[in-house]
């Protein structure tokens, strides 16, 4: 009995004043909540912005909310009011003789005005992602960013974790007996003439530091790629549940 009388009690359901009001000081914060990490803009800028949300939402609503709270109730508003936008849209584009769409709630407006009108996600563009997304796991997963090498490279060390194999390899010229008399001294060096196209680090099998480092940071922009299109598939389910 008494552990059912210190269970905590169910805080009550969102009202459409406090999820306007919430959607209202998002949109006044956009320009933070909504824009990539940079060295002019940190994590931490982010969830202080959220705390100071937090406190105006609590200022004003009957029912105290946590920060994380208000977070989560964001996105859950979110998800439905871009599937309410876009069949919005959708219905607005059929033609014919039907009934006019259902108007957009004021609630589903003030969220278009937070995401741009242009979001490639409600427009249905083939490939988009939706930029809040990707915002999330930004400020999320900041951590896990592949560092590239900033020091000196040394060759050596480099080439012997990759594998690298140079284009060809050069045979000696085999010079007819016959023909050492009347040819030049020349002709007995054993290494070819190389073609003008053919790089350097392909014959001798070693790559520049410039040639190592930008295949680093394209193998590194590939995982970055593969990573967060994993993390946006597995947000839209959590958002879908």
């Amino acid at each position: 009995m008494a552990a059912i009388e210190t269970k905590a009690k169910r805080k009550p359901n969102w009202t459409q004043e406090e999820c306007l009001l919430l959607v209202t000081l998002i949109n006044e914060n956009k320009h933070v909540l909504r824009s990539r990490l940079e060295p002019n803009l940190t994590s931490q800028m982010k969830r202080d912005t959220w705390e100071k949300i937090s406190k105006q939402l609590n200022a004003s609503a009957l029912t105290p909310r946590t920060t994380e709270e208000i977070e989560k109730k964001w996105n859950n508003i979110l998800s439905t009011s871009k599937a309410e936008i876009s069949s919005f849209r959708k219905q607005s584009t059929l033609t014919g003789g039907g009934p006019p769409p259902k108007p957009l709630s004021l609630l589903a407006e003030t969220v278009e005005m937070v995401i741009g009108e242009r979001n490639s996600i409600i427009d249905g563009i083939p490939g988009g992602i939706d930029s809040s997304l990707i915002n999330q796991l930004v400020t999320e997963d900041s951590m896990c960013s592949i560092q590239i090498l900033q020091e000196p490279i040394q060759n050596d060390t480099l080439i012997s974790a990759l594998p690298l194999s140079p284009i060809f390899s050069p045979s000696p010229v085999n010079v007819s007996s016959s023909l050492t008399t009347s040819m030049p001294v020349r002709a007995h060096l054993t290494s070819p003439v190389m073609p003008r196209h053919v790089p350097k680090s392909s014959v001798t099998g070693k790559k520049s530091n410039q040639e190592i480092i930008e295949e680093l940071t394209i193998k590194k922009l590939k995982v970055e790629t593969e990573y967060f299109e994993m993390k946006v598939k597995a947000l839209k389910r959590k958002f879908e549940e």
